[in-house]
Protein backbone atom coordinates (compact mmCIF):
# COMPACT_ATOMS: atom_id res chain seq x y z
CA UNK A 1 0.00 0.00 0.00
CA UNK A 2 1.22 3.49 -0.80
CA UNK A 3 -0.05 6.58 1.00
CA UNK A 4 -0.25 10.14 -0.29
CA UNK A 5 -0.55 13.68 1.08
CA UNK A 6 0.54 14.83 4.53
CA UNK A 7 -2.70 13.80 6.23
CA UNK A 8 -2.66 10.46 4.37
CA UNK A 9 -5.89 11.21 2.55
CA UNK A 10 -5.28 8.88 -0.39
CA UNK A 11 -4.16 5.24 -0.73
CA UNK A 12 -3.06 3.26 -3.76
CA UNK A 13 -1.90 -0.30 -4.40
CA UNK A 14 1.65 -0.51 -5.78
CA UNK A 15 1.86 -2.91 -8.75
CA UNK A 16 5.55 -2.52 -9.60
CA UNK A 17 7.61 -0.67 -12.18
CA UNK A 18 6.74 2.71 -10.63
CA UNK A 19 2.98 2.21 -11.07
CA UNK A 20 -0.04 1.92 -8.78
CA UNK A 21 -3.76 1.19 -9.00
CA UNK A 22 -6.05 3.81 -7.46
CA UNK A 23 -9.32 5.68 -7.84
CA UNK A 24 -8.57 9.41 -8.20
CA UNK A 25 -11.88 10.28 -6.48
CA UNK A 26 -15.09 8.45 -5.47
CA UNK A 27 -16.81 9.12 -8.81
CA UNK A 28 -13.83 8.20 -11.02
CA UNK A 29 -13.03 4.69 -12.23
CA UNK A 30 -10.06 2.78 -10.84
CA UNK A 31 -6.99 3.24 -13.05
CA UNK A 32 -3.26 2.59 -13.32
CA UNK A 33 -1.10 5.67 -12.68
CA UNK A 34 2.55 6.56 -12.04
CA UNK A 35 3.51 6.48 -8.36
CA UNK A 36 4.92 10.02 -8.55
CA UNK A 37 1.59 11.50 -9.65
CA UNK A 38 0.83 12.70 -6.08
CA UNK A 39 2.87 13.75 -3.02
CA UNK A 40 4.18 10.52 -1.47
CA UNK A 41 3.67 10.14 2.32
CA UNK A 42 4.77 6.54 2.96
CA UNK A 43 4.27 2.87 2.22
CA UNK A 44 3.76 -0.47 3.94
CA UNK A 45 3.73 -4.10 2.90
CA UNK A 46 0.70 -6.26 3.71
CA UNK A 47 1.11 -10.02 3.51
Amino acid sequence: LVFFYSGITHVGLYIGDGRMIHAPNPSAPVRVAPIDEMPFAGATRVM
